[in-house]
């Protein structure tokens, strides 16, 4: 499951000159039947497969001219086996680095069937500019089942993109939600969104004359709460994309030739 994966990936420009590296960390996985018992090949081995759930980065800073030489070590994981019944085992590898360049960091974590189930972002989490670290990108994603013929077809079903942690002085964001349904083909069907912060619409609406009535909100005022984005129909005999509406209406045509 791990053959042929990269474990350190360098960048250079035209001249030579190193631009960035990065370093993966795989997690290895067995594969589960529907009873949470690994699958077994019919050589009785387990059925298993690695994925990269950590990248490592390194960023030359090529306009503050070339690195006076000194450097340092870091220590970086390779492989993590997350199933208990795994034989691989963990390893590290020491580097020798450039001292004081800026360090980002990634991970993410996917289910028994490869979905991806969650997603972070660290952006910056050493030598960063101006000395402040930056504030995790965290998404997280369910997955459900759409073909009871196959029993294999997995399609994305909600996503929420967590805001960031509060900040002395800054406004608190909001989490943003999606949902997604498809058909048994797999197809993307109706997408769905989230909303929320909506003013109230009768907030600064009101007469130049005080005595006067204020005036009603509009009937297509948004409003929190879900609303649909998009609607797909497909054709019956070909599974191809026929109409989107969404903030357009888009029809699409084929011809058999």
């Amino acid at each position: 499951a791990l053959a042929g994966t990269p474990q350190l990936t360098e960048v250079f420009d035209a001249k030579g000159l190193k631009l960035s590296w990065t370093h993966y960390k795989y997690n290895l996985v067995d594969v589960l039947a529907d009873d949470g018992v690994p699958l077994v090949g019919m050589d009785g081995r387990r059925v298993s497969f690695s994925y990269p759930s950590e990248t490592d980065t390194l960023v030359y800073d090529t306009a503050a001219g070339s690195p006076d030489g000194s450097t340092e070590t870091i220590t970086l994981p390779d492989v993590e086996p997350v199933s208990p019944k795994t034989t691989v085992p963990a390893t590290s590898t020491t580097y020798t680095v450039t001292k004081g360049v800026a360090h980002l960091h990634t991970s993410r974590t996917v289910d028994n069937f490869g979905n991806e189930t969650l997603s972070v972002d660290d952006g910056c989490i050493a030598n960063c500019p101006k000395g402040r670290k930056d504030l995790p990108i965290v998404r997280e994603s369910t997955w459900t089942e759409v073909s009871p013929e196959t029993a294999w077809t997995w399609r994305l079903y909600t996503t929420v993109t967590h805001a960031f942690a509060h900040v002395d002085g800054v406004a608190d964001g909001r989490d943003r939600s999606a949902r997604y349904v498809h058909n048994a083909d797999g197809n993307l069907i109706y997408s769905f969104a989230t909303l929320a912060g909506t003013l109230d619409p009768s907030l600064g609406r009101h007469p130049e004359d005080p005595t006067k009535a204020r005036p009603r909100a509009p009937t297509s005022a948004s409003v929190d709460g879900e609303i649909q984005l998009a609607e797909n129909t497909y054709d019956p005999y070909f599974g191809t994309l026929s109409r989107s509406i969404g903030t357009d209406v888009i029809d699409v045509n084929y011809f058999c030739l």
